[in-house]
């Protein structure tokens, strides 16, 4: 860079890089500009971000500058919140990390004096966390490259505790999704009979590969098997208002309700529960068990 001109960059100019969604980087002056001599970006940093993992710089400072909202830093032991306005140094040779303590996105100013590579570096972590090949043998083998020494113990954990988040990101949308329901057949028509008219749901339609039921906005899919042998437990049930008239109606139809040596059922073949939940249990034609269940009142 030549000395004899200044350098202006408008809002917004400059390189800009990605740490994930939430941590962008605007490197204002780095290697091509200075030299090396001192490395400055503008971190925008998304809410309860994580922030960095602890790590030192052996041979340069860490100069921050907050701009808006606010972060908080641990150095060498020391927490503090640094609201916007907040001016931190720490020197070569201090362990340090900082975070987004806020619900709320945070800015702020960070200098790296001399740079030491500090864009190289950000740009080579984007690379290999796109690559998928992040781990913590290669951040700590990238980092001492550009003097930002982890470590790998920490390291560690963080990639644990983040993968660990990533798998209940990734599952959290089945919270919502709607339930379907399978209980296998080994004859169609006979099921198709019980499920339709004897338990009155309505059929949507008959893929070829499965019966598919309305079970009160439930899909419920009458799979076809070609051997089944029927399991002990419970398979399917509902939860009804009144489990007695429940039972009544399904022997009006001609279906018995199971009964059990060791349970004391009463003279329909409901048991009630220490808790008072009323539980009644029914087989379909294929020997899947079934059953209808009362919970107690809250009243």
């Amino acid at each position: 860079m030549s000395g004899d001109r200044a350098t202006v960059l408008l809002p917004g100019d400059g390189r800009q890089l990605a740490l994930g969604a939430a941590l962008q980087l605007c490197f204002k002056a780095d290697d091509s500009e200075v030299d090396g001599r001192y490395s400055i970006s503008v971190a925008t940093v998304g809410p309860d971000h994580a922030g960095t993992t602890p790590h030192v710089h052996r041979e340069h400072d860490d100069v921050s500058f907050v701009v808006e909202g606010a972060l908080a830093f641990d150095v060498s032991g020391q927490i503090f919140e640094a609201p916007a306005g907040a001016f931190v140094l720490v020197p070569r040779g201090l362990a340090h990390r900082w975070w987004n303590p806020r619900s709320e996105p945070a800015v702020f100013l960070n200098i790296h004096v001399p740079g030491s590579g500090f864009e190289r570096f950000v740009r080579e972590l984007a690379d290999l966390s796109s690559a998928g090949r992040a781990s913590p043998a290669a951040m700590a083998e990238l980092g001492a490259r550009f003097d930002v020494w982890f470590d790998e113990d920490d390291l560690g954990a963080r990639y644990a505790a983040e993968g660990a988040a990533g798998t209940r990101e990734a599952t959290a949308g089945l919270r919502s999704a709607d339930p379907v329901a399978f209980v296998p057949t080994t004859d169609a028509v006979r099921a198709r009979a019980f499920y339709e008219d004897v338990l009155g749901l309505p059929l949507v339609a008959d893929d070829g590969f499965a019966l598919v039921f309305d079970m009160a906005g439930t899909m419920l899919r009458i799979t076809r098997v070609a051997t089944l042998e029927p399991q002990p437990f419970t398979v399917l049930g509902w939860r009804v208002d009144d489990v007695a008239g429940a039972a009544r109606a399904l022997a009006a139809c001609g279906v018995a309700l199971e009964r059990y040596p060791h349970l004391e059922q009463d003279e329909l073949g409901v048991w009630t529960s220490p808790g008072n939940t009323r539980v009644a249990w029914f087989k379909d034609p294929d020997g899947n068990t079934l059953s209808l269940t009362e919970l107690p009142s809250r009243a």
